[in-house]
């Protein structure tokens, strides 16, 4: 599962990098599939989101069709399958290469929620994944709070802006178990995903500057009895990690 994530995170990597305003999104997916063939990768772990974007705001958008405008973000929830194992990663990134204020602000608010929860991800907390998804929705609410926006006592609003699950197991399978219990602690070896996320939608009771903004981030985390380990933790997740990859200052070629 790590040699799955390790390619999977390299193509992201490289994705960002070669990415470019006016490209097609379906030419993103391509080049990301390519680069996880050429590692030795059988197959996509499953049919890839590549939304820039307002196409953020759609959770499964995969048609994948769309140029991708200077100034806009990309989504890319995209892994592949190796040797039986599937991987599971998201990442979001500028086109242009740099993030504009408004988007560095709602990017570092999801970061800030998921690296939380990220480290909650082991036996000694007791969570559940249930557990982790209401902890998921009070880290975001304070986040979003804390950048401007005014949401009410209650999740209504908030799951306007976050309308799905914090994470499920991820091994052989991209939803490991039909039977898996929400509602059980988490025990060590289990690998789940953590992908919390904020999808703007262009309303009033939203600040202006950060409509049309979807974002989410999402690894795939091995479940300690003390401490989490990230399986996917070459992906760049750090805003300035990011802005190097997608200009090219990590020293890897985009393809």
């Amino acid at each position: 599962m790590r040699a799955a994530a390790d390619i999977s995170a390299r193509a992201h990597t490289k994705t960002m990098c070669f990415a470019q305003p006016d490209i097609s999104e379906h030419v993103l997916a391509a080049h990301f599939e390519y680069l996880c063939a050429r590692e030795g990768s059988q197959r996509p772990a499953y049919v890839p989101v590549i939304a820039s974007g307002a196409n953020a705001l759609i959770i499964h958008y995969t048609a994948n069709n769309q140029l991708v405008r200077d100034g806009e973000m990309v989504l890319i929830d995209a892994a592949c399958e190796y040797n039986g194992y599937a991987s599971d990663i998201t990442r979001t990134f500028p086109a242009s290469g740099s993030f504009t204020s408004a988007q560095a602000e709602l990017y570092g608010a999801v970061l800030a929620a998921q690296k939380h929860l990220v480290g909650l991800c082991s036996v000694s907390t007791g969570h559940s994944l249930a557990q982790l998804h209401r902890l998921s929705c009070d880290a975001l609410g304070a986040e979003l709070t804390r950048i401007g926006f005014e949401l009410p006592l209650g999740a209504g609003t908030l799951d306007t802006l976050y309308p799905h699950f914090v994470g499920h197991p991820v091994g052989i399978d991209l939803h490991e178990s039909s039977h898996f219990d929400r509602n059980e602690p988490l025990k060590a070896g289990m690998v789940i995903t953590i992908e919390p996320g904020v999808y703007v939608p262009p309303l009033p009771q939203f600040p202006k500057h950060f409509h049309n903004m979807g974002i989410r981030i999402e690894d795939e985390v091995l479940v300690g009895e003390d401490h989490p380990v990230v399986l996917s933790v070459n992906a760049p997740k750090e805003i300035a990690d990011i802005e190097g990859a997608c200009q090219g200052m990590l020293g890897l070629e985009p393809f």
